[in-house]
């Protein structure tokens, strides 16, 4: 036999579980901030990389737990009141690394017929980064570094699959 007789696996996944982003022309937020011409864009980006490990003690449960590690970026640009009718440009620029943990147990009490649930706790990232406003050179710094935590809800999730006929599976699952 090998590593436990087959019964403990080793595996590692690396994927952008979020990337989002909006974007607002000038002209569409212009009664935001009158007078100035400011594209109103945001995103934010994560990647996230995972070594896991399982165990199988006997055919019909899996246990299984992986360790996350996430980088995440975040751009904002928006216009920002200075003052009486007079606005100007803000945009910030920010990156974070956080990690958690997961663990997860499946059933398959026969070969058609299989349940899965996980657990995430909740995790928080400091996002680092650098703040700018142009138009109040002359008055102050333009530039300013800044820190803000945000946090990722803890998550439950949990599915079934049945596979009537090989080749052919229905599933469902479910996330709280």
């Amino acid at each position: 036999g090998g590593l436990m007789d087959g019964k403990l696996s080793f595996g590692v996944s690396a994927y952008v579980p979020a990337g989002i982003g909006v974007e607002y022309d000038a002209a569409d937020v212009a009664f935001l901030n009158p007078g100035v011409s400011i594209n109103w864009k945001s995103k934010i980006g994560m990647f996230e990389f995972a070594p896991g490990v399982a165990y199988t003690p006997i055919p019909q449960l899996t246990i299984g737990a992986a360790f996350y590690l996430d980088y995440i970026m975040m751009n904002m640009w928006r216009g920002v009141p200075l003052g009486g009718p007079n606005f100007g440009r803000y945009t910030e620029e920010s990156t974070g690394i956080t990690y958690s943990g997961v663990v997860g147990l499946k059933v398959r009490p026969i070969d058609m017929l299989s349940f899965g649930v996980i657990f995430k706790p909740k995790r928080t990232v400091t996002m680092s980064g650098t703040a700018e406003i142009p138009e109040v050179a002359g008055m102050m710094p333009t530039t300013s570094d800044f820190d803000r935590e945000m946090a990722w809800p803890m998550e439950v999730r949990g599915g079934g699959a049945v596979m009537p006929i090989p080749g052919l599976t229905f599933a469902a699952d479910a996330r709280y």
